[in-house]
């Protein structure tokens, strides 16, 4: 850990990392949900 502390562009590249991780997984959920949402949609209209 202290390797980190002594090396910002580390622990930089490492947040910058994190943070794509988070973004690609909340692209992956709101994907998700659409996907549930338009399939709910069709068999919606399918019922009606």
């Amino acid at each position: 850990f202290q390797s980190f502390l002594s090396c910002p562009e580390q622990l930089r590249k490492l947040e910058a990392d994190g943070e794509v991780i988070l973004l690609g997984r909340l692209l992956e959920q709101q994907e998700i949900e659409h996907q549930v949402l338009s399939s709910t949609a069709v068999v919606g209209t399918v019922q009606s």
